[in-house]
């Protein structure tokens, strides 16, 4: 018995000296002895908290929000505070911008749980299954295929189970994944997208965007038309998608993202348009179960924002690009996806930004001097700093290796650039959903893609 009281004591002792410890740390070199600032126990399990907080949250944990983050926080922004301290990042001085006219775009990547097309707009479409360990032979160009059904698009998005495209004549249809030939049957990820066998009867559409269960379409006369997919009953195989709602006007750009306004409740899909007066609205577009075997779904304004230069979304939430480049983000329940909130939901430490690209539990940012910011969760890479640690990181930094970017594409795990030359760049994991698993790479690697070489597909 007084062994175990005397082993009680030394661990008390222990826990009481480590506490202090923190407690007075004072500079960044006190946290991160001799290993540099990425490398630290300290800022280590902060990170690992938030992360595996998230999981914990997506797993129905709804105590977690009370209970945990608040501490994961309050040791994270130690961390990031004595970081930023450490390689002299002050905040950036707000200056204006002027927003992407996208318009413009001469190369774009779409990328769904790691699916990607790579396509010009009323040109040429590429498509690569790189849901695989990333290795070289993404850089050969014998793994783009171009599916002669697929061309001279207009935009084209996916769910990841399947896709609709936007043809030249303003016609949307779509088609799902299936198994390649050109691979081992064995492999399921490895997927190449059918011929189109769905028509939703829209004639006359401009662009796309997809998020969970939703795709939407802006229209040529600049309202916005919605459809889901349709189930016989929860749990069930799809069987098919609803008729199109539309609704909305003077709308000139949309997306498409994913909320959850009470943690205890369902997800909700959500639209959003800018509007010709830079205001948005947007709409939640029902419970994630709903209208089972029905023709349509109910649509309910829910949000509004005043005077933004831009509009994102994604599976975490919708965000606001505000003048001076200032990022404004809502509804944001995977916790860090877009850094750290601050006063009125603005983005801390991050400013003239011109071009706002959001992915899973992650975000990149194409800034004034046309470089790449990202921030968020880091556990494969997905940031691009050289190294996948900390799990989570709230302070903005340039992607590494790159400059003149024009274009990008967060994915799941996986993260795009195009230059102002159209190479284009890829880093973090290729692999879903084994991400968490493969290191992936951390800085960015060119892409030797080739229209004129690619595996057809008829």
């Amino acid at each position: 018995m007084k062994f175990i009281k005397l082993i009680l004591l030394v661990i008390i002792i222990i826990s009481i000296t480590t506490i202090a410890g923190l407690a007075t740390f004072e500079t960044a070199t006190d946290i991160y002895p001799g290993n540099g600032a990425w490398h630290t126990r300290y800022c280590s399990e902060s990170s690992q908290c938030l992360y595996w907080v998230n999981m914990a949250c997506d797993s129905n944990n709804f105590q977690c929000f009370e209970e945990a983050i608040p501490n994961c926080v309050n040791g994270y922004r130690r961390c990031d505070k004595l970081l930023s301290e450490e390689i002299n990042t002050p905040e950036p001085p707000v200056t204006p911008v002027t927003p992407i006219n996208e318009k413009n775009d001469s190369l774009i990547i779409k990328s769904s749980l790691n699916n990607l097309f790579l396509f010009e707009p009323g040109g040429r479409t590429l498509y690569f299954p790189n849901n695989q360990y990333f290795n070289t032979s993404f850089l050969e160009v014998k793994d783009f295929f171009m599916p002669s059904y697929l061309q001279n698009l207009r935009d084209i998005s996916s769910t990841g189970h399947d896709y609709f495209a936007v043809f030249e004549d303003g016609s949307v249809k779509g088609g799902k994944f299936k198994p390649s030939i050109y691979y081992n049957k064995s492999d399921d990820w490895r997927l190449i997208p059918s011929k189109p066998i769905y028509d939703v009867g829209i004639n006359n559409a401009l662009t796309i965007a997809s998020n969970y269960y939703v795709y939407c379409s802006l229209l040529s006369n600049s309202s916005i038309a919605c459809w889901k997919k349709k189930y016989v009953n929860q749990g069930s195989s799809e069987v098919g998608f609803t008729k199109p709602i539309i609704f909305g006007k003077d709308v000139k750009k949309i997306v498409v993202g994913v909320i959850k306004p009470d943690v205890r409740g369902s997800f909700y899909s959500i639209v959003c348009g800018l509007y010709e007066n830079n205001s948005v609205d947007c709409w939640n577009m029902s419970t994630r179960f709903v209208s089972y075997g029905t023709e349509g779904f109910d649509i309910e304004k829910y949000y509004h924002e005043g005077q933004v230069l831009d509009v994102g979304a994604s599976l975490a939430g919708v965000c606001f690009l505000k003048e001076g480049g200032l990022v404004k983000c809502k509804f944001s329940y995977r916790f860090g996806s877009f850094g750290m909130l601050g006063e009125n939901n603005y983005v801390e430490g991050l400013a003239n930004v011109k071009r706002m690209f959001l992915g899973y539990l992650y975000s990149c940012y194409l800034m004034n001097d046309d470089s790449l910011t990202c921030l968020g969760q880091n556990v494969v890479g997905q940031l691009g700093r050289g190294h996948n640690t900390p799990y989570h990181s709230f302070i903005p930094e340039k992607v590494l290796n790159l400059k003149n970017i024009k274009f990008a594409e967060a994915s799941m795990y996986t993260s795009y650039a195009i230059d102002e030359d159209n190479n284009v760049y890829v880093w973090g994991s290729l692999k879903y959903p084994d991400a968490i698993a493969n290191a992936g790479w951390s800085v960015p690697v060119k892409v030797n893609y080739s229209f004129e070489d690619a595996i057809v597909i008829n």
